[in-house]
Protein backbone atom coordinates (compact mmCIF):
# COMPACT_ATOMS: atom_id res chain seq x y z
CA UNK A 1 0.00 0.00 0.00
CA UNK A 2 2.96 2.37 1.12
CA UNK A 3 4.92 1.81 -1.66
CA UNK A 4 1.94 2.23 -4.25
CA UNK A 5 0.96 5.41 -2.74
CA UNK A 6 4.43 7.03 -3.33
CA UNK A 7 4.49 6.15 -6.80
CA UNK A 8 1.50 7.83 -7.47
CA UNK A 9 2.50 10.77 -6.15
CA UNK A 10 5.52 10.67 -8.19
CA UNK A 11 3.83 9.93 -10.81
CA UNK A 12 1.80 13.00 -10.08
CA UNK A 13 4.84 15.13 -8.98
CA UNK A 14 6.63 13.60 -12.30
CA UNK A 15 3.21 15.47 -14.23
CA UNK A 16 3.19 18.63 -12.39
CA UNK A 17 7.00 18.59 -13.63
CA UNK A 18 6.26 18.20 -17.06
CA UNK A 19 3.11 20.71 -17.30
CA UNK A 20 5.15 23.30 -15.79
CA UNK A 21 7.81 22.75 -18.42
CA UNK A 22 5.46 22.62 -21.34
CA UNK A 23 2.96 25.60 -19.79
CA UNK A 24 6.01 27.86 -19.37
CA UNK A 25 5.90 30.04 -22.59
CA UNK A 26 2.18 30.09 -21.89
CA UNK A 27 2.53 31.81 -18.37
CA UNK A 28 5.44 33.88 -19.48
CA UNK A 29 3.14 35.44 -22.21
CA UNK A 30 0.03 35.75 -19.55
CA UNK A 31 2.67 37.49 -17.19
CA UNK A 32 3.73 39.77 -20.33
CA UNK A 33 0.07 40.45 -21.38
CA UNK A 34 -1.06 41.42 -17.55
CA UNK A 35 2.20 43.62 -17.28
CA UNK A 36 1.55 45.32 -20.88
CA UNK A 37 -2.02 45.62 -19.55
CA UNK A 38 -1.67 47.67 -16.19
CA UNK A 39 1.53 49.26 -17.57
CA UNK A 40 -0.54 51.06 -20.67
CA UNK A 41 -3.94 51.29 -18.32
CA UNK A 42 -5.84 54.84 -18.48
CA UNK A 43 -6.69 54.65 -14.77
CA UNK A 44 -2.92 53.81 -13.63
CA UNK A 45 -1.62 57.73 -15.11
Amino acid sequence: MIFGRIDIIELFIWIFIWALGECNWVYEFLLYEILLVTRCSPDRR
